[in-house]
């Protein structure tokens, strides 16, 4: 789902922009909880994202009341490493299973095991776009991003939304498990001994309605 029309009003962030929360609110629900905010940079040269669920990185369920929303600073290509969506792969709504890749020397850097039956090339939509064009997915779709082959920056604006009726759940055991292991550890090399939820509470923002769990 995209919008063409999401210029950022003055002394509003992006993540409480209004009529993207008006949006927002009739996908997943009124009460609202920002748990993710980002600004995005892709440099020239810099590798593509491989396939992946943005739910592996998120301790809290039900996935169907988690959704993302990403914004184009500036015109986005294919050249420039632009998104692209599997359609349909949201749905049933499952964590496939995952893997670190450190080749890309990135920490939390994770993509499908099997991308090639479950991301196959033929499938995927690619989502080119202009500056404030926003699309709006499901935190189970699988997507990525590919290299930026052009000799430009790509930048974007990215937030997940949670409703209040989200709950933490236990990682231990589930397929959140190493990546929240890997999270805890750098904290501590940081000098932090969160917990991987503790990171997540302390991220998050109530942005519409009641407040949630999270």
């Amino acid at each position: 789902m995209a919008n063409r029309s999401f210029k950022i009003i003055p002394k509003c962030t992006y993540s409480e922009d209004p009529r993207m929360l008006h949006i927002v609110s009739q996908l997943i629900g009124e009460d609202l909880t920002a748990v993710n905010c980002m600004l995005i940079n892709k440099p020239p040269g810099t590798h593509e994202h491989p396939p992946h669920q943005d739910i592996l990185y998120f301790p809290f369920r039900p996935a169907n009341k988690i959704l993302a929303t990403w914004t184009a600073i500036d015109p986005v290509s294919r050249d420039n490493g632009c998104l692209y969506m599997l359609p349909g792969s949201h749905n049933p709504p499952v964590l496939h299973e995952h893997r670190d890749h450190v080749n890309q020397a990135k920490l939390f850097f994770y993509g499908l095991v099997n991308a090639g039956q479950l991301a196959p090339e033929h499938q995927r939509v690619h989502l080119e776009m202009e500056p404030g064009d926003t699309v709006f997915f499901q935190s189970t779709i699988v997507h990525g991003s590919k290299p930026n082959v052009s000799k430009a920056y790509r930048k974007a604006m990215t937030c997940h939304f949670a409703s209040s009726e989200c709950q933490y759940i236990e990682v231990a055991g589930t397929r959140h498990e190493q990546l929240a292991k890997q999270m805890e550890a750098e904290l501590r090399r940081r000098g932090s001994d969160l917990s991987y939820v503790d990171m997540w509470r302390i991220k998050t923002k109530q942005v519409k309605g009641v407040r949630s769990n999270l």
